[in-house]
């Protein structure tokens, strides 16, 4: 990005979204209002998988298609729509459900939009499914056709910056990307959150890592900057780089974001079963990284000595299930009503959560960063967290940071901060005296200042 160029800003993730925002998500959002806000004029492009080139967004819906209430409908750009065998005498659900959505967004009439909601309704019900129209806080979801909510082929020229902040690595193709920057002489930046699927594979499907080394292997020689949230992910970079002999990337670290809301939560109700004080709170997607089954052998040791029951106490989780989790969802429905587990939790749920926990747990083998465990700070709660990459650096100056394998260590401390309110007290004081959120303005504007650095060279 120079004088004459432009900043285009990759929403390819954020424009697919349905559901409650994760991390990554946040930051494609957070990025685009914090550049509004500087004044930078970043256009939002989309990377259309099907002709691997970016492309515009429909003007009149791109408010709608980038908030949380909208999306572009991308079957046919990410998935093939093709029935094989004898799918192919059946008449899909989804191809009469997406043409019904087709018509209750452009239809004119408020009859024909409620008939048309109403049809896709008894549709979906002779199979019990919410994807894909509706969102994690339960409103509907705006599903819009490609041809709707996607304009042409956006005209990249010398001076233009693609900054990349999306997590849609299966979709894209480093080397249609290193043609496109070679043929119109753009530059390229792109956001490395982490690279554990290369680093510790044993926590992903074999399919997922191929995938994600595929992408990594290529954009670290296509990127004219790498912008890693640590300076743990940028040393592992490198030194994937320099075993796997590819050229070792100019590489910024920038530390992420985090604004929660910091004033009284709404009045609403804790779900059900708990009260204020009275949990441990881990908000994370369950995968085996995460290390939900720790936080469980724990639980279960704890159950055995009556320590959680003395204190009317329960460990709550909050996240979809991800992959590989059929052992920590059996064994949650073991343990029994001590384990909440929470599903699509909105952002104004999650905030009285926050506000309610004793305290939070984030045990994590590995991490890029640790948004929750900042956003957890920021409202002033303590936190147990792990040591593991980035959050050594992240929350060790914060809070007390524990071996994620070592589950007798993790049970003395849980059972600390369970009895003994002074010391949660003492803690919360803690985080209040040593931390200073980086807000989402600061971090936009380092992470804009690296582009331009970069566009400078």
């Amino acid at each position: 990005m120079d004088d004459t160029g432009r900043l285009l800003l990759d929403v390819s993730t954020l424009a697919r979204w349905v559901g409650p925002p994760t991390g990554m998500i946040r930051v494609e959002s957070e990025l685009r209002v914090a550049a509004r806000r500087l004044g930078i004029d970043a256009e939002a492009v989309f990377f259309d998988p099907s002709i691997q080139a970016f492309r515009s967004l429909n003007g009149a819906l791109a408010e709608r298609l980038l908030g949380w209430h909208g999306a572009v409908d991308t079957y046919g750009l990410d998935y093939t729509l093709a029935r094989s065998g004898w799918r192919r005498l059946v008449p899909s659900r989804l191809a009469m459900v997406r043409y019904l959505e087709r018509r209750r967004l452009t239809t004119a009439t408020p009859l024909g939009i409620w008939f048309a909601g109403a049809l896709q309704r008894a549709i979906l019900a002779l199979r019990p499914h919410r994807f894909p129209f509706m969102g994690g806080d339960g409103e509907r979801i705006d599903l819009f056709p490609a041809d709707l909510a996607l304009g042409d082929r956006v005209a990249i020229g010398p001076g233009d910056m693609i900054f990349m902040a999306s997590s849609d690595w299966a979709a894209k193709d480093p080397q249609a990307l290193a043609r496109l920057k070679k043929r119109t002489g753009c530059r390229i930046a792109v956001i490395c959150y982490d690279i554990i699927p290369l680093t510790h594979p044993a926590y992903f499907p074999a399919a997922d890592v191929a995938t994600f080394q595929r992408y990594w292997d290529g954009m670290f020689g296509v990127a004219d900057t790498v912008i890693a949230n640590a300076s743990a992910i940028r040393d592992d970079i490198q030194r994937y780089c320099r075993a796997a002999r590819i050229s070792v990337p100019s590489i910024k670290v920038v530390p992420l974001g985090c604004e929660p809301d910091v004033s009284t939560p709404e009045r609403i109700s804790l779900p059900a079963g708990l009260r204020t004080d009275g949990f441990a709170l881990f908000v994370s997607t369950i995968e085996p990284r995460k290390n939900h089954a720790l936080l469980l052998d724990v639980w279960e040791r704890l159950l055995a000595r009556e320590i959680p029951q003395r204190a009317e106490f329960r460990l709550v989780f909050v996240g979809r299930a991800g992959w590989m989790t059929d052992e920590v969802m059996r064994r949650i429905q073991v343990i029994g009503d001590a384990v909440v587990h929470l599903r699509g939790v909105d952002d104004t749920t999650l905030r009285v959560l926050y506000d309610a926990a004793a305290f939070c747990l984030y045990p994590s083998m590995y991490e890029g960063y640790g948004l929750p465990v900042v956003e957890a700070f920021a409202l002033g709660k303590p936190v147990l967290a792990s040591n593991g990459g980035a959050l050594r650096e992240v929350a060790g100056a914060v809070c007390e940071t524990l071996d994620p394998t070592d589950v007798a260590a993790w049970e003395s401390a849980i059972e600390a901060m369970i009895v003994d309110p002074a010391r949660r007290a003492r803690a919360a004081h803690e985080v209040k005296q040593r931390f200073r959120p980086v807000t989402w303005m600061e971090s936009a504007t380092a992470m804009l200042r690296a582009i331009r650095d970069t566009g400078q060279q």
